[in-house]
């Protein structure tokens, strides 16, 4: 928030800019959860953006999903570079949760700039843990449950059932707390509930 502020003074840009510096501000602060802005479609570079940016729109606060997730949720499984691609040319970062999505081993690639320490700080906020590995910074997926976004249920990260669902369906979820905020039930196979990780 303060670089925000040093960026861009009030005076400068009038209500406009003092509204944008607080919504920002209360995101940063976990006071806020979405951002209400109307995204134009114009900006997006094709339709296979406009598909991977629609889909990764959908990803919930406080989880994270990977690329193949979001090239199998626009139909095109083999896209998973070409996903990535289009998420480094997202034009409204944070309202479109390009952070949210990292590689299948956990690995927190593909940021825009080689920026991964603002990702990492970004996923922070939304009480998505980080960690150092030998290849970089990391989700610990196998410390994790696994939430089935459209059956609105979440499991362990060893999960027996978990063979018998789509990636596409798949979200990180770093707490019982926040799959209980997002009214997912326990997996009735592993029992989460009984077995937290």
């Amino acid at each position: 928030t303060a670089t925000l502020q040093r960026a861009f003074t009030i005076e400068s840009g009038g209500p406009e800019t003092a509204a944008l510096i607080q919504t920002l501000g209360e995101y940063f602060s976990g006071k806020r959860h979405s951002l209400a802005w109307q995204i134009d479609d114009s900006l997006m570079r094709s339709d296979f953006q406009r598909e991977v940016l629609r889909a990764t729109a959908e990803v919930p606060y406080g989880t994270v999903v990977t690329y193949l997730s979001i090239a199998e949720a626009i139909g095109q499984p083999k896209a998973v570079r070409a996903v990535a691609q289009a998420l480094r040319h997202n034009p409204v970062p944070i309202q479109i949760p390009c952070h949210r999505v990292i590689g299948s081993d956990g690995s927190l690639t593909g940021y825009a700039g080689n920026l991964v320490d603002i990702k990492k700080q970004i996923l922070a906020v939304e009480g998505i843990p980080v960690v150092e590995t030998a290849k970089g910074l990391a989700i610990p997926k196998a410390r994790m449950y696994v939430g089935w976004r459209q059956d609105r249920c979440f499991c362990r990260p060893d999960c027996t059932s978990l063979k018998d669902q789509p990636v596409r369906e798949r979200a990180f979820i770093p707490s019982r707390a926040r799959a209980d905020e997002m009214g997912y039930a326990p997996c009735d196979v592993c029992h989460p509930e009984l077995h937290p990780v």
